[in-house]
């Protein structure tokens, strides 16, 4: 008689609400993360520190670019897409949206800036980001 409650039980102690990684194509046991410090080809001269949430929506910034920052991304299994605004002084602006593909050290895709798209690869850094702030005072 209890071997049924105690099934009954079990759907209340599965986890609820999370939301499973997609796994990396031809692998059923590793999952990717885009969390990460990415770079535009094999340069520093380009980094997006992205951060994943368990939603699967992406937190993020243009490290060395104060006026162009993140201000969406998402990703559906290994699909990506990130919203970049940009500040020039004049106002804010559309600086384009990059939709793309996740594996395991890339992201490729297209990044299109409203001139139309253009192919962009982002690779998985294994540099350590380094930012410097600084703050100027006229005396």
């Amino acid at each position: 008689m209890c071997f049924p409650l105690m099934l009954s039980l079990c759907a209340l102690l599965s986890p609820q609400g999370r939301v499973q990684l997609p796994l990396v194509p031809g692998n059923t046991t590793t999952r990717v993360d885009a969390s990460g410090v990415w770079e535009k080809g094999t340069g520093l001269d380009e980094q997006i520190l992205l951060k994943e949430r368990a939603d699967g929506s992406l937190l993020g910034y243009v490290a060395g670019t104060p006026g162009l920052y993140l201000v969406g991304g998402s990703r559906q299994g290994t699909d990506v897409i990130l919203d970049f605004e940009g500040e020039d002084g004049g106002g804010t602006y559309d600086a384009g949206t990059f939709t793309g593909t996740l594996t395991r050290e890339q992201l490729v895709g297209f990044f299109d800036d409203g001139s139309g798209p253009f192919p962009v690869t982002l690779v998985r850094s294994s540099a350590q980001l380094v930012e410097e702030h600084w703050l100027l005072i006229e005396a």
